[in-house]
């Protein structure tokens, strides 16, 4: 088949295949609408337009770059790359009680209908608290927690409160179409060979819950490479995911070449920085909106924290106060926009290879 009939068997409609069928009837009168042919061929012509569409499917389906579910996993799986499955959350709780109070390693607490269960056993120091790591019971998004969200524990004697003081994160989902897409292209347009830059970078993100990566090739001199890693959801990776890409390419600085990292190669793998943002601003609101200027900020923090995971971390160094104007405005009940400044600046903000984009305090007036 010629590439030009290709293009035009894509575009036939129904339509015109029933035209085209009518075309090669002998009799003028079979051709008229209603008729016990022109009704057959009608319905025929929909029939072979469906085929012409499942055979566009099916070959979207045989390239990386169209392809999806099943058929995407299949053609990733042809260059060695794999769907990351599910991860668990990972953070630290507090616990308050009596001194000497035996934590158990395995002991559930809870952040409303969220589990989590301490990861080693532990006991309540002499100044009456002990923080201990904690891992969701769950997996994917679902089992992040907020700050001060765990309230609930088991009962243990002795035991009078727990809580965290920070977010349990690391908890991601089962790796999503447009990821492992941009992963098997990255190996099929820039193979890994021989420990190069790509090698490593490949190797990273082979990792379940690992997001984007950076690669610092010598970056304390010959035979150092530094990987900086964000979690998949595009935040600075916490310290077991670091170590387990560590030890997924060199056996935790084995330097042997029992790991995947070539032999005497010095391996560092470290993470990004948060760098808050504090967003100010005067809006005008639309008459009779049902928003306040709080809500409206609240909004504008959650819409410009996903943009910045989205399209800046890892991917760019600067912020611009203009498209975090233009989010503003996509926010219902929004009328205009008097000012708006981003740590005091009007026109952008930038950040260092190792940085990315937390977004603080929203203000608006």
């Amino acid at each position: 088949m010629q590439s030009s009939d290709r293009v035009r068997l894509k575009s036939l409609s129904w339509i015109e295949i029933s035209d085209r069928m009518k075309e090669d009837l002998k009799n003028p009168p079979n051709k008229i609408e209603g008729s016990f042919a022109a009704d057959n061929i009608q319905a025929v012509a929909k029939e072979i337009a469906k085929y012409y569409d499942y055979v566009d499917w099916l070959i979207d389906m045989h390239f990386a770059d169209t392809a999806t579910g099943e058929f995407l996993d299949a053609k990733a799986k042809e260059v060695g790359v794999f769907r990351r499955t599910k991860t668990k959350a990972t953070g630290l709780v507090t616990f308050k009680g009596k001194p000497n109070t035996f934590i158990p390693a395995g002991f559930r607490v809870y952040a409303g209908a969220k589990v989590f269960y301490t990861r080693v056993p532990a006991y309540i120091g002499q100044d009456g608290k002990v923080d201990v790591e904690v891992a969701s019971d769950g997996e994917g998004l679902e089992a992040n927690a907020r700050a001060y969200e765990v309230t609930g524990f088991s009962q243990l004697t002795g035991l009078e409160s727990v809580e965290n003081v920070k977010p349990i994160t690391g908890g991601a989902d089962i790796e999503d179409d447009e990821s492992l897409r941009e992963r098997t292209l990255l190996k099929m347009r820039y193979p890994g060979t021989s420990g190069n830059k790509y090698h490593y970078m490949h190797w990273a993100r082979e990792v379940d819950g690992v997001g984007r990566v950076k690669v610092f090739p010598l970056w304390k001199g010959p035979g150092t490479v530094k990987i900086s890693i964000l979690d998949s959801n595009q935040k600075p990776a916490k310290e077991d995911l670091i170590k387990k890409v560590a030890y997924h390419i060199d056996h935790g600085g084995e330097r042997d070449g029992e790991g995947l990292a070539p032999i005497g190669a010095y391996l560092t793998v470290d993470t990004a920085k948060a760098k808050k943002i504090d967003i100010k601003g005067k809006v005008d609101l639309e008459m009779g909106s049902a928003k306040s200027k709080d809500m409206i900020a609240n909004d504008l923090k959650d819409d410009l924290q996903a943009y910045i995971d989205s399209e800046i971390s890892y991917k760019k160094n600067r912020l611009t106060v203009a498209k975090v104007i233009d989010l503003c405005y996509s926010i219902a009940g929004v009328s205009d926009i008097v000012s708006l400044t981003i740590d005091g600046a009007t026109d952008s903000v930038e950040i260092g290879e190792e940085e990315v984009f937390e977004v603080g305090e929203v203000v608006l007036s």
